[in-house]
């Protein structure tokens, strides 16, 4: 699972997933901002990241704010808004899932794009308040 979306979770048919989404109720920003500061210490004893956290490195007090108050804005991974063949080529490229050379059929794209979510929200539970 990609890091970035296990900080933000993710919006899917509706739904938002991932504990950030349980826990958008919490008060205490402080917290938020000690998990942050922790996860970005691991990044402090690793040599692969040049012992630095990467600057793409989403934030779990941003992802609070944003799973209350702009669930659609954008910083939360949408998958409702990725609905074409070439939103979901251009998806499973950036992830590895699928060569940028590939030719594939439009149902092996879906196929692929589908099992690759199925597996994504599998990892995150699902927030069972309703989203507005």
């Amino acid at each position: 699972m990609e890091l970035n979306e296990r900080i933000t979770g993710a919006v899917s048919g509706g739904r938002r997933y991932g504990w950030v989404a349980y826990f958008s109720q919490i008060n205490d920003q402080e917290i938020l901002y000690r998990i942050d500061s922790v996860i970005r210490g691991l990044f402090s004893r690793l040599a692969e990241f040049h012992f630095t956290a990467p600057k793409e490195l989403k934030r779990i007090a941003r992802s609070h704010w944003e799973i209350r108050y702009n669930v659609l804005g954008g910083y939360i991974r949408n998958y409702d808004v990725i609905v074409t063949t070439e939103q979901r080529i251009e998806f499973l490229v950036a992830r590895g899932r699928m060569g940028a050379g590939e030719i594939l059929t439009e149902a092996d794209i879906n196929e692929r794009y589908e099992a690759y979510l199925a597996r994504q929200l599998a990892d995150m539970h699902a927030d069972e308040a309703s989203m507005y």
